[in-house]
């Protein structure tokens, strides 16, 4: 039987029990009240048949039998006392019986005897002669009594019956559980043995089939067990080893692993991967990892050792291998001379030495953090991971033309070649190649302002020949009319204007035929401080009083080939320039030009990166002012013809024009570096004479 069912049956064995309790108490309940009732009844009906009997004696005044009939009466009826009082309520006789004792007197102190009060008239002949009065000890407790005794001892038998059965009852269900987890218990036991016995036959299958050696040591260090796979690696078979000691440690190793087996059996201390070495049958040296462990029987007492060991000697060769592959890998990557790096989600995760150059952060700056630090804007940004999906998407990879920041400011023009990692997930991981064309780009644009200048220079040339014919033919012509005017006359002057008109055209022709490099010039030897020397106080007069002209000349700045009148021209045209870019810092404090000379050296890096300059020894003629300074995209048009940033009627465009002329014609380089409000340098690399 189930626990519920065996609490179900003690459950209702109680409540029989109670149900029977309750049921013999209201018995007991109901005889007592009925028994009370019916002796006090009988009591009464007593008291007034004493009253009938002594009728008779007590109106024929017998005193004498009244009183023996009243004590028989008390002492068989258990009165207290008896009293026959007249009519007229005068104590006829009394009598009084003898005082309880024992078990009696107690009961009635404690009133479970009561004293009950009775009474009856005495009536003889239908008159009233008198009245009987008794006090009466109610003696009904015996009788209750030995019910209640008669009702407990059947409550207790029925108890000791209902127990047995229960008892009885339990016991068999108790025997019937007994037995069923006898049954299930036995069923257990076999499904352990069972599953036991599947378990063994699994672990011999797992030493059995594992591709690493298994060895069982006891104890002691000697053989219990090999499996196949030490007898394939190693040589040796179970039958040759079993209870002796492996002989293949080689002596490099034999201190280590005596050390190692001790801690393992002794101290119980695990080991995982211990890398060691070990000899086979045939004297062959293999890379081993080793992991052993104490084992235990069932009352948890070691036994003996167990040892796994794994050839990793191809492992090892393999490892070498990548890591020598590695190696070069990272040397190529660090020796590489563009930028490259890896990207995951445009996180950086790995980046050379070249890149981190390039964009002036250091490796550790850049690993982990977003591709955004290093372009100059979040558009820019956007728009580079735009073309890559676009262009990875359609091609596999692609190339980007774009700008990087540098963490000094500065920024790089950048050819960015992006390359996804993986063929199957083209965002995952972006392998990206970026090329610093910053250079590139600037020479490219040196070239297009050379072959520009080139251009405009040709024209010009063409077209001041041209313009320098129809100026002779005007100033001919001029002069034969102001040879027949009288000199008051008015067409005189105004034949005199368009002289001077020509006059002026032709000075612009000769510029223009500077600019082009088509002006006769006759070049000589020149000492270019000497000229400059000569030519102060000339260039004094060409700037106002309120600006510093300053003279600085090189003694060892060198002697060049040109025409003396070119450089004068040169250094007249710069200087006037240099006057000219005050004309809007009136309020400036300080105002000062500043021409200089010295010697230079230009070596094959500085010709390299600056378009049209050549190697070696170079005159430096520099003139420098602190005036207004100019745009770089001002800057970038100076040079050419007719360019002027003055108001109309206040140039025409060719002083600069022919300065550049006059200095590519000597072969000669001109660089002009200025930022607004800080004034500009002209710098001309004249080559020195031998």
């Amino acid at each position: 039987m189930s626990p519920g069912a065996r609490g179900t049956s003690t459950l209702s064995h109680k409540k029989l029990t109670a149900l029977t309790a309750v049921l013999l108490l209201i018995f007991f309940c109901a005889f007592v009240s009925f028994h009370k009732h019916s002796t006090h009844e009988k009591a009464q009906s007593n008291i007034k048949k004493h009253a009938i009997v002594i009728s008779e004696a007590l109106w024929n005044f017998n005193p004498q039998g009244v009183s023996k009939y009243l004590s028989l009466a008390c002492e068989s009826n258990n009165y207290k006392h008896l009293v026959i009082t007249g009519t007229e309520g005068t104590t006829f006789l009394q009598v009084v019986a003898k005082e309880p004792a024992g078990i009696e007197k107690i009961l009635i102190s404690f009133n479970l005897i009561p004293e009950i009060y009775l009474s009856s008239n005495v009536i003889h002949d239908g008159k009233t002669i008198g009245q009987i009065r008794a006090i009466w000890y109610c003696d009904a407790i015996y009788m209750e009594i030995y019910v209640l005794f008669a009702l407990i001892m059947l409550y207790l038998i029925f108890d000791l019956y209902a127990r047995l059965v229960y008892a009885k009852h339990s016991l068999e269900v108790e025997v019937s559980k007994r037995t069923q987890k006898l049954q299930e218990s036995e069923a257990q036991y076999r499904q352990l043995y069972e599953k036991s016995q599947r378990e063994e036959k699994l672990y011999q299958s797992i030493l059995h089939h594992s591709g690493d050696a298994i060895i069982i040591y006891d104890m002691d260090g000697y053989v219990q067990y090999l499996n196949p796979t030490f007898t394939q690696i190693f040589g040796w078979s179970l039958d040759e080893l079993k209870g002796q000691r492996i002989p293949f440690m080689p002596e490099s190793e034999r201190e280590d692993s005596i050390k190692l087996i001790k801690e393992v059996i002794y101290n119980g201390i695990s080991c995982q991967g211990f890398e060691t070495t070990r000899l086979t049958k045939d004297g062959q040296l293999l890379n081993i990892s080793l992991s052993a462990s104490r084992y235990c029987d069932q009352q948890n007492q070691p036994v003996g050792m167990l040892v796994i060991l794994r050839d990793v000697t191809a492992r090892l060769q393999a490892e070498g291998l990548l890591r020598n592959r590695e190696a070069k890998l990272q040397s190529i990557l660090q020796s590489a001379p563009t930028g490259i790096g890896i990207v995951v989600n445009r996180v950086f995760k790995e980046v050379n030495i070249q890149f981190c150059k390039m964009v002036g952060y250091t490796e550790q700056e850049l690993l982990g953090q977003n591709a955004r630090m290093v372009y100059p804007s979040d558009e820019e940004y956007e728009k580079v991971g735009r073309e890559q999906q676009k262009l990875t998407r359609k091609y596999g990879m692609g190339t980007v033309a774009t700008y990087l920041h540098h963490k000094d400011g500065k920024t790089i023009d950048v050819l960015l070649s992006l390359k996804p990692l993986f063929e199957d997930n083209l965002s995952a991981a972006i392998i990206f190649n970026a090329l610093d064309i910053t250079e590139i780009k600037k020479l490219e644009g040196q070239l297009y302002q050379s072959r520009k200048m080139e251009s405009i220079g040709t024209l010009a040339g063409g077209i001041a020949h041209d313009f320098n014919n129809i100026l002779t033919a005007i100033t001919g012509y001029a002069q034969m009319s102001l040879m027949n005017l009288e000199d008051s006359t008015k067409i005189k002057h105004n034949v005199e204007q368009i002289q001077k008109a020509a006059d002026r055209a032709a000075n612009l022709t000769r510029q223009m035929l500077g600019f082009s490099r088509k002006q006769m010039v006759i070049p000589q030897v020149i000492d270019t401080n000497k000229l400059i020397a000569e030519m102060g106080k000339m260039l004094k007069r060409l700037v106002r009083e309120d600006i510093n002209l300053t003279i600085s000349l090189n003694k060892q700045a060198g002697t060049i080939y040109a025409d003396p009148s070119q450089l004068e021209q040169v250094i007249m045209n710069l200087v006037v320039n240099a006057k000219d870019a005050f004309i809007d810092h009136s309020g400036q404090t300080e105002k000062s030009i500043k021409v200089s000379t010295s010697q230079v050296f230009l070596d094959e890096e500085y010709a390299a990166i600056h378009e049209g300059s050549s190697t070696g020894l170079h005159l430096l003629l520099q003139v420098e002012d602190n005036g207004c300074g100019m745009t770089k995209q001002v800057s970038n048009r100076i040079f050419e013809p007719f360019y002027t940033t003055k108001d109309v009627g206040k140039g025409t465009g060719m002083g600069l024009a022919t300065v550049y002329g006059i200095v590519k014609q000597n072969q000669g380089s001109i660089y002009v570096y200025s930022e607004p409000g800080r004034g500009s340098t002209f710098k001309i690399y004249w080559p020195i004479m031998a």
